[in-house]
């Protein structure tokens, strides 16, 4: 690692008491993590130096196709609206992927750029390149399914342990179905 770099640990919801300024701030996966994210973003643009740069990479829980192949009555599609429901209603936002944009061009942050990538369920790309990020996503999205959603939907939304159990059941076998061509904005 170069002398001049360095990684602080730290709330990022408290109030921020680096005596320096940064040249750069990354954040990646804050979805979900954030009770005040226009506080956040001052945060981030005080403890800056003139010129730094943030830079911040999310997933949306949005699911999308271009192809119309998501099933009517989508179990990952449901699986998805619910744990972003329930986190909602206990003020922890999976929608600020979609909202880093605005929220820093409002603070005075300047050339704000935005680049969305389409991130594939499955491998059912034809592109290697994207079948292979797609195969990444399934892995991914597998090992998160329950995580998300049994402490989730079972303490916010009331479910029962095997409810979440079947819904998560139902949407690994919809994400792993290659006729499916479901992907997510990244």
């Amino acid at each position: 690692m170069p002398p001049n770099c360095s990684f602080e640990i730290d709330d990022l919801e408290k109030p921020w008491t680096w005596s320096k300024k940064f040249d750069f701030i990354f954040s990646r996966a804050l979805n979900g993590s954030i009770l005040d994210a226009v506080t956040l973003v001052d945060s981030i643009y005080n403890q800056l130096e003139p010129g730094g740069w943030f830079e911040a990479q999310d997933i949306s829980m949005e699911a999308h196709s271009d192809d119309d192949t998501i099933p009517e009555n989508s179990s990952l599609v449901q699986w998805a609206n619910e744990v972003v429901d329930a986190m909602e209603k206990i003020n922890r936002s999976l929608k600020l992927a979609m909202q880093w944009k605005q929220l820093l061009i409002d603070r005075g942050f300047e050339d704000v750029r935005e680049t969305v990538y389409k991130w594939p369920t499955n491998t059912w790309p034809r592109d290697k390149t994207m079948k292979d990020i797609g195969g990444w996503g399934l892995a991914n999205l597998d090992s998160f399914l329950e995580s998300a959603a049994l402490g989730t939907l079972t303490n916010i939304k009331g479910w029962s342990r095997e409810e979440v159990l079947v819904l998560c059941s139902q949407a690994r076998k919809e994400m792993r179905d290659p006729r499916v061509h479901i992907w997510w904005p990244v």
